[in-house]
């Protein structure tokens, strides 16, 4: 990658973590727009789980077929089949959860921006990267596979794949802590509908 390049792939945690926390700490903080038990209620956490486990599920899935030879090898099996980003595809689908957790258009907002610098920033520097790498290779890929929405959900059968275990495990151990994220979420969505909860804040 180049110097900029290095930077934005580097630093994108860092980012991500300084606009995520204080619009959800701000969130959790403000009162909600639903009452607990209603229907909206139920069905926003019923729909925010169905999302984080396809974010949960598409990391792991996409982390079987790309951990530790992202740099080595072009991976174009698997979800990579499907869109050239599935981990970003998975990152941004868990972000979402969070939103629908809290039925906060902030959090929504807020995870839009990031999904624009991510694809505007972050992805593009990752391509021009993949691109110095396996060069005609992946210029045959780009034109045959979207970059994050699919074409199509069809995919060859997965027949055998040699899998980095260290990789994968890391990505398993992360797993549940998205699980236990969410569930935090779910809590601390809980907790703002009940009378001893400091509402300070007004966010949509």
């Amino acid at each position: 990658m180049t110097r900029s390049g290095r930077g934005a792939f580097r630093w994108r945690g860092v980012v991500s973590a300084l606009v995520l926390l204080p619009v959800c700490t701000l969130a959790v903080f403000s009162p909600p727009w639903v009452g607990e038990g209603t229907w909206y209620d139920v069905l926003g956490d019923f729909v925010a789980w169905i999302v984080l486990g396809a974010g949960v599920f598409l990391r792991l899935w996409a982390t079987l077929y790309v951990g530790g030879r992202k740099s080595v090898e072009l991976v174009t099996t698997g979800p990579y089949a499907l869109c050239r980003h599935p981990l970003y595809v998975a990152s941004l689908l868990i972000l979402v959860s969070l939103a629908i957790f809290l039925l906060s258009a902030t959090v929504l907002a807020a995870a839009g921006l990031l999904a624009t610098v991510y694809a505007f920033v972050v992805v593009p520097s990752e391509e021009r990267h993949a691109l110095n790498c396996f060069g005609d290779e992946y210029r045959g890929y780009t034109a045959a596979t979207p970059r994050f929405i699919p074409k199509t959900l069809r995919i060859a059968p997965p027949g055998v794949i040699e899998t980095k275990v260290g990789a994968f495990l890391r990505e398993y151990a992360r797993t549940f802590g998205l699980i236990a994220l969410g569930a935090a979420i779910d809590l601390l969505a809980y907790c703002r509908t009940q009378p001893w909860w400091p509402t300070p804040f007004h966010l949509p």
